[in-house]
């Protein structure tokens, strides 16, 4: 019975190496995996032991029970080491492996030597063969390093709980109890000289708990979690090349992604034969590998896709080139999309716009033309002076001076026809008098520059920006001063007065003196020009007074081609 119990422990130990493989078998577990390997010879011993018929064979059992005796602590204590993640020194491993070695040379000395054990016989218990042995001081100083793993697992135990918050301390107390527990077992079973049955149960308890406790580490190795979702929901190619330009490999996204990959043989060298071999090789000679990583798009087919060409590394050195690849085919077609939509709404906004603005154009005219029909000295002078206002500014437009002043003649050009919208508050016994005005008629005439300004404001504020009713107001309000400040309503003078107002009294007094009014007949275009240019730095601004000589020739030919 004992013997069949053994004989199922040593069973079970193989199976349950062959479960923490599967389980584990993404995940580098050296150490667990070794040590489920020393317990399955450990309990090999037992049962070779059990089956002895002679204290030689005893005494070879007992070696190879050793085994599993000598490396088990070592190797549970570099697991614990591991899953409490611990920088384990490079020379830790080799030291505590040859300490394990030495503890193994001292039980190999068995039957020949009395240092680690004085005597052994071989007796029989529970049906089966046992050892029976007076210990040694080689058996004494196992002893001492079995405690020195014991407390320095507990220290490890101890610091990892206080001060590393990335351990899961669920899992690091089941291996501290299985630790104990392994370890009680083992002085007591010795104790009590039954350590034959009771180490390999407890062994095969240790098994099973501790591969269920490695199916739940898996899901706090980070690492290892992350790429095994990777593996399975990757949609990522990766393309491999040495740094001397050979290709090293591919993944399957890879190769179904671009055929051409399926001819391409390891160890050969990138040679640009192909599309794809064009595409890699100039990206990767555009590539500084000081740079770690380079981000380009390509398109392949009728596929768009995004790279992200990094530095293979081996270890810490720098060993060649590795593509990612991502399909960005659907990004790239919905931002076409979208650049599609954004241009149709553009056009279609512009032409609402321009359809709107000429409505604004038209309405601004219309008021214009009606506040002009109600004067009957000043017929066609609203359309007038705005093509004299663009003639003049097409000239001022020439000078390198006013390069960034487009938009305001363009929005002087457009607002020109307000700048007498106030004449429509004027009373029409004084608006429409056919002779001079008595000076109360012109002071009632004076006021509608103010008027204007206030009309333009109300039909401009809430569809028209501020920049525009501002230069439209402007004009209205202050088209009547002149550069000496003896014009009206506010009497500014110089540069106070805006310069779109500016401009427009040129063009405004302009029209006047070349047009017939009922009161006047019209002078000519040399008497025209006199007036105006005697009455630069007085009236006018002597700043424009170059513009208008520039112009005036022009000016001429308009006003003949409108007699005509």
């Amino acid at each position: 019975m004992t013997y069949n119990i053994l004989l199922g422990c040593l069973i079970l130990s193989v199976l349950n190496i062959a479960v923490l493989m599967l389980l584990n078998s993404k995940r580098p577990v050296l150490y667990y995996t070794s040590l489920f390997k020393v317990i399955t010879v450990q309990i090999l011993g037992h049962v070779l032991l059990a089956s002895s018929t002679s204290i030689e064979e005893a005494i070879m059992a007992n070696k190879v029970a050793y085994i599993g005796a000598s490396f088990f602590p070592m190797l549970f204590f570099m697991g614990e080491l591991t899953l409490c993640n611990f920088k384990i020194p490079k020379k830790l491993p080799a030291t505590l492996f040859l300490l394990s070695l030495v503890i193994y040379g001292f039980a190999f000395t068995v039957g020949k030597s009395d240092f680690y054990y004085k005597s052994v016989s071989i007796t029989t218990n529970f049906g089966v063969t046992d050892f029976i042995a007076e210990y040694g001081p080689g058996h004494t100083f196992y002893n001492i390093v079995l405690v020195a793993y014991f407390l320095s697992g507990f220290m490890v135990f101890v610091y990892a709980l206080c001060h590393k918050k990335n351990i899961s301390y669920r899992n690091l107390s089941t291996v501290a109890i299985l630790g104990v527990l392994v370890l009680i077992s083992f002085f007591l079973s010795r104790a009590m000289g039954g350590d034959m049955i009771v180490m390999p149960v407890i062994y095969i308890v240790f098994e099973i708990v501790f591969l269920i406790l490695m199916h739940h580490i898996g899901k706090y190795d980070l690492k290892n979690t992350i790429v095994t979702t990777l593996i399975y929901q990757n949609e990522t190619s990766f393309i491999s090349f040495s740094n001397d330009l050979r290709y090293i490999g591919c993944n399957d996204i890879a190769l179904n992604t671009f055929s051409p990959l399926k001819n391409f043989r390891v160890d050969e060298k990138l040679s640009g034969s192909d599309e794809l071999s064009k595409i890699l090789l100039d990206q990767i000679q555009k590539f500084d590998p000081k740079l770690h990583t380079n981000i380009f798009k390509f398109q392949y087919g009728k596929k768009h896709f995004k790279t992200n060409l990094r530095n293979l590394m081996h270890g810490s050195k720098f060993c060649g080139y590795l593509f990612s690849i991502e399909d960005d085919t659907k990004v790239q077609r919905y931002i076409q999309l979208l650049d599609n939509y954004n241009n149709t709404l553009f056009t279609d906004l512009q032409s609402k716009n321009n359809h709107i603005q000429s409505i604004q154009d038209k309405l601004v005219l219309g008021i214009a033309t009606m506040v002009e029909k109600r004067d009957n000295s000043t017929g066609g002078h609203i359309k007038r002076t705005s093509d004299v206002v663009k003639i003049f500014t097409d000239e001022m437009r020439k000078d390198p001076a006013f390069d960034s002043m487009q938009q305001f003649f363009n929005v002087l050009i457009k607002v020109a026809p307000m700048h007498d919208l106030g004449k429509i508050a004027i009373d029409d016994a004084i608006l429409r008098k056919p002779g001079k005005f008595t000076p109360e008629e012109y002071e009632i005439m004076k006021t509608h520059p103010a008027k204007g300004a206030m009309i333009v404001e109300n039909l401009l504020k809430d569809s028209m920006p501020e920049y525009f009713v501002r230069i439209a107001k402007n004009v209205a309000h202050y088209h009547h001063e002149r550069w000496d400040g003896s014009g009206y309503p506010e009497h500014l003078e110089t540069s106070e007065i805006p310069l779109e107002a500016r401009i427009m009294a040129i063009a405004d007094v302009y029209d006047a003196l070349v047009s017939k009014r009922c009161y006047k007949e019209k002078l000519n275009h040399a008497k025209a020009y006199e007036i105006i240019m005697e009455s630069m730095g007085t009236h006018f601004d002597p700043a424009l007074q170059k513009y208008f000589m520039n112009c005036h020739k022009q000016l001429e030919k308009y006003y003949d081609n409108c007699d005509s």
